[in-house]
């Protein structure tokens, strides 16, 4: 019989296209299996600027054209955060490095240091295909695919032609090392990588290997033959190419420092 679950939520924190939504799927499926009498929900958009929480835990859109600063301090944010501390629920929900900016953190300094959640940071090692996942989905509008309507609009969307504004492909590069560098001095999170997804274990929150390779999710594969699909849809390709070999010699000194850290660990 497993032990009762001894936190008040899980947070994964990432940078985009890590395979994030698939772990926070897989973790509230598991965890929920485990352990009947809680309630576990994933909440993708906990920090979302778009999004306020009704009592019922359904997203209501209230900034959909982003007119609230982001990442500043706005009742939307208090309201979110409120309702995580007083719900009957056990949340998982994951973190993007940019929610940290500006005066976010004073917000949330006090609940992400808190031994009351268990922590995980999921990395990918393959720095090149996470930068170019993320400059294809951002172009195709399409983050996930779960049903043929679906990949048929990625498909269509994909087969668009367009040029690649050089300063999303810095943005992604500088949550990517963001994410590592803050990896060297914290010790209190649980380190996962992308490229072991789904087959991995975490003791502490009693999940086996068995129980992740269990799980059946409905994402499908997406942004795969990356550097191909770049070239046969960006205009400028290889100026994308060129900035994103810069960007990953930075980003892989600090990645394997943090790879060999959490070896010796």
């Amino acid at each position: 019989m497993s032990k009762a679950f001894s936190y008040d939520g899980v947070i994964v924190f990432a940078a985009p296209r890590t395979g994030s939504t698939f772990l926070v799927e897989m973790l509230t499926h598991v965890l929920q299996a485990k352990h009947k009498k809680d309630t576990f929900k994933n909440l993708y958009e906990v920090f979302e600027s778009s999004s306020a929480f009704t009592s019922s835990w359904d997203p209501i859109t209230v900034d959909r054209y982003e007119w609230i600063p982001r990442p500043y301090i706005n009742g939307v944010l208090y309201q979110r955060l409120h309702r995580l501390s007083t719900a009957n629920i056990i949340p998982v929900f994951k973190i993007f490095m940019q929610d940290f900016e500006g005066e976010n953190y004073k917000i949330y300094e006090n609940l992400f240091s808190s031994a009351r959640y268990f922590k995980i940071i999921l990395n990918r090692y393959d720095v090149t295909s996470q930068i170019i996942s993320y400059v294809l989905s951002k172009y195709s509008n399409i983050w996930h695919i779960r049903n043929q309507t679906m990949r048929n609009q990625y498909e269509e969307n994909s087969n668009k032609k367009f040029e690649v504004d050089l300063d999303h492909v810095y943005y992604i590069g500088r949550n990517i090392i963001n994410l590592y560098a803050w990896q060297l001095f914290n010790d209190t999170v649980t380190s996962i990588w992308y490229e072991d997804l789904p087959a991995v274990e975490i003791p502490e929150l009693q999940i086996s290997r068995h129980d992740t390779l269990s799980y059946e999710s409905d994402q499908q594969k997406m942004n795969s033959n990356h550097v191909e699909r770049l070239k046969a849809t960006a205009t400028n390709a290889l100026e994308v190419l060129t900035e994103i070999s810069k960007l990953e010699r930075s980003i892989s000194k600090v990645r394997d420092m943090v790879r060999n850290k959490n070896a010796t660990a």
